[in-house]
């Protein structure tokens, strides 16, 4: 009987060995496939094209044993690495579907991940309602989570949208909350967010040295967490800060160091927006020709690759360096493109200041009746843009 006994308890130890050996060898593949996907987060900070292409063979290669939740979080990888490059349609729809299958499983950390990058797409695509409605619910879906990371992204999200639609001081206060929060948390990405959000007040607010010193920590973090573009943007800021400062040739090195180091990582959406940065400062310096050529190349980006609203900035700054050159013709037809363009952004402030420019041609050429047109329809939409801006601020408070 004792013989029995041990044989059975040989059996169930050599049976329980065996599961264990399989769970084993199902668990690896899983947890190789994942920690993929965490370095190809991180490669698309620094190289866009192959962190794209790993983010599409992860995807393929979702082990069978994988949950609703890893396929949440490739998804939303995916749209991150399109959205660096560009692809909006595509990272708008892999962001959605990633949103789907999260809110299904109950992961409210995959779902704000997806709506930050929801919140980015509805920038390129001009529908600031959209991007107000993304960037205030990844904020309410992160209370509670501990990612400080995910959370000091969709504060800086949230602070920016209230910027561009004129709530400054709640913008101000939820930068000032990330900052503690981060700090608390030790997080260098979740330092390099919170500081970025509090150099733009700063920066906004022409408090210059500070926002200079914000910048070289957002930098420093930066550097810390392995991510090429946000240090490449923190060099931008400090090349901002120093035009602002009277420095226009250390300004306009450090722009052009980092559009190299843009250039480097392959994200087209990044480049853009640092080409037309360098034309604005260059500008201000006079140097027309200059300038010129540097927003041609965003121009040409977003030719290739839609972006309204960087569109529209690229279009006001390359109009008035036409009509600094005399080139008349041009300013107005880029005047005109802007002006279309705004049309098709849910947003009164960006048709009120192309309706302003084309006033101020049409007055230059000599046409005043246009140009008084034009002046009233920006004011009305200058009061309309007021009056939205009260309506979010109410539906927020409400939200609360």
């Amino acid at each position: 009987m004792a013989g029995g006994e041990s044989g059975r308890a040989r059996l169930l130890g050599v049976f329980a060995a065996a599961l264990c050996a399989v769970a084993a060898a199902v668990a690896a593949p899983l947890d190789e496939w994942r920690s993929g996907v965490t370095q190809t987060r991180l490669l698309a900070d620094n190289d866009g094209p192959t962190a794209y292409e790993q983010a599409q063979q992860l995807l393929a290669s979702l082990p069978a044993e994988a949950t609703p939740v890893d396929r949440a979080r490739v998804l939303n990888l995916l749209a991150r690495t399109e959205i660096h490059l560009a692809l909006t349609k595509p990272a708008t729809q892999h962001a959605e579907e990633a949103l789907q299958i999260a809110t299904a499983a109950g992961d409210r950390a995959s779902q704000a991940e997806s709506e930050i990058n929801l919140s980015l797409t509805a920038i390129n695509e001009g529908r600031i309602d959209r991007l107000v409605e993304t960037t205030t619910h990844s904020l309410a879906l992160l209370d509670g989570i501990q990612r400080p990371e995910l959370l000091a992204e969709s504060m800086l999200r949230t602070s920016v949208m209230y910027r561009r639609i004129g709530q400054i001081d709640e913008s101000v206060t939820l930068a000032m909350q990330s900052l503690d929060i981060a700090q608390r948390s030790g997080n260098s990405l979740a330092l390099v967010y919170a500081h970025h959000g509090i150099a733009i007040a700063y920066d906004q607010s022409g408090r210059l040295a500070e926002a200079v010193e914000q910048y070289e920590l957002m930098r420093r973090h930066a550097h810390a967490a392995g991510s090429k573009v946000l240090e490449a943007y923190a060099l931008l800021g400090l090349a901002g800060m120093a035009v602002q400062q009277g420095d226009t040739n250390g300004g306009v090195a450090m722009a052009r160091q980092s559009i190299a180091m843009f250039e480097s990582t392959r994200t087209p959406a990044n480049l853009a927006i640092a080409y037309y940065t360098l034309a604005y400062n260059l500008r201000k310096q006079g140097r027309i020709d200059e300038a010129f050529a540097e927003v041609n190349r965003a121009v040409g980006i977003y030719e290739e690759k839609p972006h309204r609203i960087g569109m529209w900035f690229a279009l006001r700054i390359r109009g008035e360096l036409h009509e600094a050159r005399g080139e008349r013709s041009a300013a107005q037809a880029d005047a005109e493109r802007g002006y279309a363009l705004a049309g098709g952004i849910d947003a009164p402030y960006y048709r009120a200041e192309s309706a302003r420019r084309l006033a101020q041609l049409a007055a230059a050429a000599g046409d005043y009746k246009r140009a008084y047109t034009l002046t009233t329809e920006a004011n009305e939409m200058q009061a309309r843009s007021a009056v939205e801006r009260a309506c979010i601020s109410l539906a927020s408070v409400v939200s609360v």
